[in-house]
């Protein structure tokens, strides 16, 4: 039985790098991924409690980290998050469009405004010791949206705060960085970066960042204005 243990966590592991790695995201590939995570953790701890010096200390630091997580929980640097998030979306410049996806590899307009907080979310729950942001970054990764889903404010993660009859005509005085634009037909949506700046994965194309004004035809289009519940 040992000996099937190791087998497991490298199968686990490939399989997970692998699923995880795959730019078409879906519920199947979460629950893939999902469900490797569980096996490698399973395997992990039969062989961690096999050694009962090891569980020991495992045990100390679990507790010790959830312990400063929990201290920590109702600080919350909302302006680390925003710079984390735009910092995360400018990271996808020149990825190429894939319709579904939301990796490194492939990238659709929702899967980059997506993904990028889902990062930004994890990673400044971990740097700011705080286990809301970590749970609400998981909980994003875990319900997909659409560009069509943003303007209309599922799960009450986005609020719509206005309406413009194009970007190009857009008061940026009004925005914040990480706000989203999305075409009224539900189609597109692009993220504000600051500074005048937009991003977006144009389809059949790549991520770009375009200043405005802009022939870009998502750039003259009626546009709704969203904003990012963690990002008020």
């Amino acid at each position: 039985k040992s000996k099937r243990v190791p087998s497991v966590i490298i199968v686990s592991l490939i399989l997970g790098a692998v699923v995880f790695l795959f730019p078409i995201q879906s519920r199947i590939t979460r629950i893939l991924i999902l469900t490797s995570f569980l096996s490698l953790s399973i395997c992990v701890g039969y062989l961690i409690v096999k050694n009962k010096i090891i569980l020991f200390l495992c045990a100390t630091i679990c507790i010790l980290t959830v312990s400063v997580f929990i201290l920590h929980s109702e600080r919350f640097d909302q302006e680390r998050l925003r710079e984390a998030y735009i910092s995360k979306l400018t990271s996808f410049q020149n990825v190429r469009y894939i319709w579904g996806g939301e990796s490194f590899l492939g990238i659709d307009c929702s899967g980059l405004v997506r993904i990028s907080l889902v990062y930004a979310l994890v990673e400044e729950g971990i740097k700011q010791k705080n286990i809301h942001l970590l749970i609400d970054g998981v909980v994003l990764w875990w319900y997909d949206r659409s560009a069509e889903s943003i303007l209309n404010e599922y799960r009450g993660e986005t609020l719509i705060m206005g309406r413009s009859s194009s970007i190009n005509t857009l008061n940026i005085e009004d925005l914040k960085g990480g706000d989203l634009t999305i075409t009224e037909d539900g189609v597109h949506v692009l993220a504000y970066l600051g500074s005048n700046k937009w991003i977006e994965a144009e389809p059949m194309d790549k991520v770009l960042i375009i200043t405005p004004p802009s022939d870009n035809p998502w750039f003259n289009v009626p546009v709704k204005i969203a904003r990012w519940k963690y990002l008020p």
